[in-house]
């Protein structure tokens, strides 16, 4: 059998670390202005324009539950990439 071999990128969320796949990570950014959507669930906190390209923001923290935290210099937005039977679409997650 041959096993892949597979590298993850770890960040952490209320102390507690989690992984991504190293393939599916584009880019780590610092936070930047994000532009708030109306009418949308509370971990949803917009979309950034980053190089031309749309990318919408969810704060991961809010999304599985636990209290808000304020953004400090170490949180990032994680650039991930999803693909689906309709092609592939990019996301950013807020991680501590």
């Amino acid at each position: 059998m041959n096993k892949k071999e597979h590298k993850y990128l770890t960040f952490s969320l209320n102390n507690e670390d989690y992984g991504l796949d190293i393939f599916k990570v584009k880019e780590i950014i610092g936070m930047m202005d994000i532009t708030p959507v109306p009418q949308t669930p509370e971990y949803f906190k917009g979309v950034i324009n980053l190089r031309g390209k749309i990318i919408p923001i969810i704060d991961l923290r809010i999304r599985f539950g636990m209290k808000h935290k304020e953004y400090t210099e170490h949180t990032c937005i994680i650039v991930i990439e999803l693909k689906g039977k309709t092609g592939s679409t990019q996301m950013g997650i807020i991680v501590d």
